[in-house]
């Protein structure tokens, strides 16, 4: 692998933050930097705003930038060393359920059981400020 992807998610989110910790235990290889977007710089080394990182979590990856759903699979994909479950991702009809299964899970996050947010915790660098856990149903171009 020619450099580390970077997951860009909601640290004030505890669902967000279970899957996130889930998806890095099957990064045995670390191939993936996994960040809450409040930490300082982590904006800035994703070339992020903050405008869209409400609306979705984001994996940045040799120079491209995945959202939502899309940025979920090739995190699992990456992680696991198998390209194959973002082809899966690709298929058409799945990618327009998955996509509108992250918008569903996304709007209704605040409400899913999770953990201590990343955020949340004594020992996190995150900068306070305001989330919003409603999103609206967004495709990703890919």
């Amino acid at each position: 692998m020619t450099s580390q992807a970077l997951l860009v998610f909601d640290g004030y989110c505890g669902f967000c933050t279970r899957a996130v910790e889930t998806i890095s235990r099957l990064d045995r290889h670390q191939r993936l930097e996994v960040r809450a977007w409040q930490r300082p710089n982590t904006l800035e080394r994703a070339n992020l705003t903050r405008e869209d990182v409400k609306t979705a979590a984001w994996l940045i990856y040799n120079g491209r930038q995945y959202r939502g759903a899309a940025a979920i699979n090739a995190a699992i994909g990456l992680a696991l060393g198998n390209p194959l479950f973002f082809g899966f991702y690709k298929i058409p009809g799945i990618q327009q359920l998955q996509d509108f299964a992250y918008s569903f899970i996304a709007n209704n996050r605040s409400s899913l059981r999770g953990v201590r947010a990343f955020c949340k915790r004594p020992d996190s660098d995150c900068e306070v400020v305001a989330t919003s856990c409603k999103i609206g149903l967004q495709h990703t171009k890919l």
